[in-house]
């Protein structure tokens, strides 16, 4: 039985080529990212034919986690699998998107391939290797139509880095004897592709707007010619290509062009749907429907930077020396595509008619406590159904999806085995919430570098570090943390799955694993260790299995060694009004009773507390095994006393909670209508998810606020998530000369005003939401403060 390898197999192309391979009785190894975990759609056929998780699968069929920015998971899959076949479809394939990620998309597309080819040559050397190589490379074609000769021309990053990956495999198959093939497709589509490709926007889309669901698409460049096949049929090139005596590199396509305006009106006579362009050419160019409503327009934004105008294979080689043809035609295709997306319209029509619609099945309403099982849960605040606010889209990005934002809580009043949770209703699909304009970086502030040094340097002076112990980060961000540690002794390992933006912060020193926690994770780094100092700071109360979390980091947990865990402290958030911190990322609200009631759970204790002001109000605990000898401190006592004093177990503290910030939502949001009445012009100063909850709440938009000013680079030209102010740098903020800042986050306001002190002298002021609405300027030599 032959075994292969697939990379990117929850993609198009991957999901059938594995279907293909499977019918052909070989044994298939799927690569797939640990975010891949919320994307199988593609591949959960095969998976509900098996369990695929288990040691002897059904179907023959596994999945690895592994990442192609990884090179010692790659070496590790290949390794231990020992595949006779390697197909490498992973990759960033939207070409437009390459042109605002071209970094990232060079190290997937291209450094990528090296890895997997420096893999084969270390542990397989006699395997076969498929690299899927682009028509994209040919660019600002020299010929028409275009062959394996026809020189490249790229016209974009994603297309220069298919080139790299290209040569690399040339390179393998004539350095080192390796078996490696170019397989270079040309557009190929089906009912799999995915939903921001050109061609699946717009079966779907007409499908919608045919039924009602849908008013308007907008589209870019028309004029784009394309040789379109059908993906179902490629993948069998592929494998030919494999099956051969020598390797070789072959074009693969139909030999037709059409322009996406023939798609366009092709897939709407498929669909029965009347629509009349005006005639005109470029942006100006419309559709309108029988009753003059315009369906279709053109949207600049969608061009590309440097277009690519026509692409037409000239298949003959792989016809003549594979007896490959592509069979399914041009309308064969957008027959296939448009009828099964109207399928897929009627489905949504007919749930949207029962009372669904499709985010409801992305939210998951929880019917019991997330630690404790309690099924006696309460209402305690509700903040309206809310844009997700840690995602930042772009302008030609759709908007995020809406979830209730409701906190509850587990009620412990007269259930003495309850433990008491505050925590959301509702929990978000995780891809659609930690998606790629995902993303917190602790290095742009200060004040946390400076937090997260000293936290360094604490946890140092706690535990007795020998050469070789280990200092694991959770959540590492860009590993700031880590970076403050100063003993040399220390080998130090970040585990985050949005970190690969911050790849280039890491300094050689530091290990990290692009992914969600988990002691196997810890463990492939680090088998036969155990972490002297475990850091969790501002993610625990992310978590939807929290007590499973715990359990885990016991495992990786040293005897002697010491768990630093910090998080926002419930108590303190109802004490000086932080309902910003209340948003969809953050499942659970604590406060000591319940970190305590799952450390009894595992065999775990707090040995000391310590409380500070960041983000609003956060506790540290410190935490180490029941077996440890270290004293327990006076101060977690204190602490248990306190939370029994503050009558938590009732719904007192929580209502008067919401009473003060209704009263704080209207002063605010009256000033700030008020002073834009009068010309302000106000500014955001943070683009923050925590912001995006406040101005969502209070209804501020970009009719208030013109514009966020921030420092992250990776936020630029993009916009809050239901609020549209558009996010620019702060250089371009102070441009624009701002009367107002609303500081988003509040709790760094020392700092902020220590900074932009020359802001204030120049007559600007800051608008600070809480813990209650205050206007900070300067007057008379000194800075000021007035209670909005």
């Amino acid at each position: 039985m032959k075994r292969a390898i697939i990379t990117g197999i929850t993609g198009q192309d991957g999901s059938y080529l594995a279907d293909f391979l499977l019918s052909k009785g070989y044994e298939v190894h799927g690569v797939i990212r640990r975010t891949s975990t919320f994307n199988r759609e593609r591949i959960i056929h095969i998976q509900e034919e098996g369990t695929y998780t288990s040691d002897t699968p059904k179907k023959n069929f596994y999945l690895h986690y592994g990442d192609l920015t990884d090179s010692s998971s790659i070496e590790e899959i290949i390794r231990s699998v020992q595949p006779d076949e390697i197909y490498n479809l992973g990759a960033q394939s939207h070409v437009r998107i390459s042109f605002d990620i071209p970094e990232s998309t060079s190290n997937i597309v291209a450094l990528g391939t090296l890895r997997i080819l420096e893999a084969m040559r270390k542990f397989c050397p006699k395997a076969r290797f498929y690299q899927a190589s682009s028509s994209e490379m040919f660019g600002k074609v020299v010929e028409t139509p275009q062959n394996e000769k026809t020189p490249f021309y790229p016209r974009s990053p994603y297309a220069r880095a298919k080139i790299f990956a290209y040569w690399e495999t040339i390179g393998a198959r004539e350095a080192y004897g390796i078996f490696a093939c170019n397989g270079i497709l040309f557009n190929h589509e089906s009912e799999r592709r995915g939903e921001s490709f050109v061609t699946r926007k717009i079966t779907i889309s007409l499908a919608r707007i045919k039924l009602g669901l849908q008013k308007k698409l907008s589209l870019g460049n028309l004029d784009a010619e394309r040789d379109w096949g059908y993906a179902k049929e490629y993948v069998e090139a592929m494998w030919l290509m494999l099956q051969q005596e020598n390797p070789s590199d072959y074009v693969v396509g139909t030999g037709e062009k059409h322009t996406v305006r023939e798609f366009l009106e092709e897939t709407a006579r498929v669909l029965g749907l009347n629509i009349k362009s005006n005639g005109m050419s470029g942006i100006n160019e419309k559709y309108f429907d029988e009753k003059g409503n315009v369906v279709i327009d053109i949207n600049p934004l969608y061009f590309r930077p440097a277009e690519v105008d026509i692409l037409l294979a000239d298949p003959s080689k792989i016809k003549h020396e594979l007896g490959w043809e592509a069979k399914v035609r041009f309308k064969e295709l957008v027959r296939i595509m448009a009828e099964h997306d109207l399928m897929l319209g009627e489905r949504e029509l007919y749930l949207k008619q029962k009372g669904f619609n499709e985010e409801s099945f992305k939210i998951r309403t929880i019917d019991k406590c997330r630690i404790c099982g309690n099924r006696n849960l309460i209402s305690l605040m509700n903040l309206g159904n809310q844009y997700l606010s840690g995602r930042f889209p772009s302008v030609i990005e759709e908007e995020p999806m809406k979830v209730p934002l409701e906190l509850i809580k587990c009620d412990d009043s007269e259930d003495p085995l309850a433990c008491g949770l505050v925590q959301l209703k509702h929990t978000a699909d995780l891809k659609e919430m930690y998606g790629d304009t995902y993303g917190y970086r602790s290095g742009l502030n200060n004040s946390m570098v400076n937090h997260l040094t000293e936290l360094a340097g604490t946890a140092e002076k706690l535990v007795e570090i020998n050469e070789g112990d280990v200092a694991l980060d959770i959540g590492s961000s860009d590993g700031v943390l880590l970076k403050a540690y100063k003993n040399p002794k220390l080998q130090k390992v970040g585990i985050d799955p949005t970190s690969k933006k911050y790849l280039n912060y890491y300094p050689e020193d530091i290990k990290l694993v692009v992914d969600f926690f988990s002691s196997d994770k810890f463990k492939s780094i680090h088998p036969n260790r155990k972490a002297k100092i475990v850091t969790s700071i501002a993610m625990f109360y992310d978590l939807d299995e929290p007590l499973e979390f715990v359990k885990q980091v016991k495992e990786v947990l040293h005897q002697d060694g010491i768990w630093i865990s910090e998080q926002s402290y419930m108590p303190q958030m109802l004490e000086i009004n932080s309902f910003d911190t209340i948003c969809q990322e953050h499942l659970e609200y604590y406060a000591l009773k319940q970190i305590e009631w799952m450390l009894s759970k595992v065999g775990l204790k707090v040995f000391d507390i310590a409380f500070n002001d960041v983000n609003g109000g956060s506790f540290r605990l410190y935490i180490c095994h029941n077996s440890n000898n270290r004293a327990v401190n006076t101060n977690v006592q204190k602490v248990r006393d306190y939370e029994k004093g503050l009558e938590l177990h009732t719904r007192k503290p929580y209502s008067e909670f919401v009473k003060r910030v209704e009263v704080i939502k209207i002063k605010l949001k009256d000033f700030l209508i008020t002073e834009k009445l009068n010309h302000k012009k106000i500014h955001l100063y943070g683009a923050s998810t925590k912001g995006n909850v406040l101005i969502q709440y209070l209804g501020i938009d970009k009719n208030i606020c013109e514009a966020a000013a921030e420092r992250n680079e990776f936020k630029w030209g993009k916009k809050t998530p239901g609020t549209d102010i558009p996010i620019i740098s702060e250089e371009d903020s102070r441009k624009a000369h701002p009367h107002y800042y609303l500081v988003l986050p509040w709790h760094f306001k020392s700092g902020f005003i220590e900074r932009e002190k020359e802001f204030l002298i120049q007559g600007g002021r800051f608008i600070f939401p809480l813990p209650y609405p205050e206007v900070v300027y300067f007057e008379h030599g000194e800075i000021k403060t007035k209670e909005i």
